[in-house]
């Protein structure tokens, strides 16, 4: 300004001295020059991968990850360019998958307030807030419930082989006798019912 030069920001008084068009006299003009700092600010924020896309001051976001979204506009303060840094973390969605087995006499089986109350297999989803990023996770349980195995014998012995001593019991009479043996299957590693009638003659 009339041969002075700013350089930084800050309050400056400039004078300049010459010679006035009106009086041929000198004049004194005093410059009160405020020179305003560009506004910086730094921002961070963190959201769930399922409010995505992310709209921030017209820059989308769509993918999980950190993002440095940055946007100059005038500031309300100052009416000069600002810089406004903001820090995106995009938490993922936890996602896992769990395989179980179990055996039906476990019957009914609870699972996050889910219950199977039969045999067979089962997909069972839980959504809830992962404590991690408390943001949604997806648990996903494949659930096989294994039946108990039955089995049915029939057997006829004479009463001269007595006593008969069968997975632990014994017979010593003749007649009709209904023997049952629980075990555990070798199949499946559940429960066993194995039912044996048995004729002495």
């Amino acid at each position: 300004w009339n041969g002075q030069t700013i350089n930084a920001v800050g309050t400056y008084t400039l004078r300049d001295t010459s010679v006035s068009l009106v009086t041929n006299c000198d004049s004194i003009t005093t410059l009160t020059l405020l020179v305003h700092p560009t506004q910086t600010v730094f921002l961070s924020q963190a959201v769930c991968q399922q409010t995505l896309p992310f709209i921030w001051n017209g820059q989308t976001i769509n993918a999980v990850g950190t993002h440095t979204l940055v946007d100059t506009s005038a500031s309300l303060v100052t009416n000069c360019d600002s810089i406004t840094t903001l820090n995106l973390i995009v938490n993922p969605t936890k996602t896992a998958s769990v395989n179980q087995t179990i055996c039906e006499q476990a019957l009914p089986f609870v699972w996050n307030g889910q219950s199977v109350n039969t045999i067979g297999t089962f997909t069972l989803i839980d959504t809830s807030a992962s404590l991690v990023t408390n943001c949604d996770s997806v648990t996903t349980l494949s659930l096989t419930v294994q039946p108990t195995i039955t089995a049915s014998l029939n057997q006829t012995i004479c009463e001269q082989t007595l006593p008969f001593v069968w997975n632990g019991q014994t017979i010593n009479a003749v007649g009709s006798f209904t023997l049952v043996d629980t075990s555990t299957s070798l199949v499946t590693g559940c429960d066993s019912i194995t039912t044996l009638s048995l004729t002495v003659n």
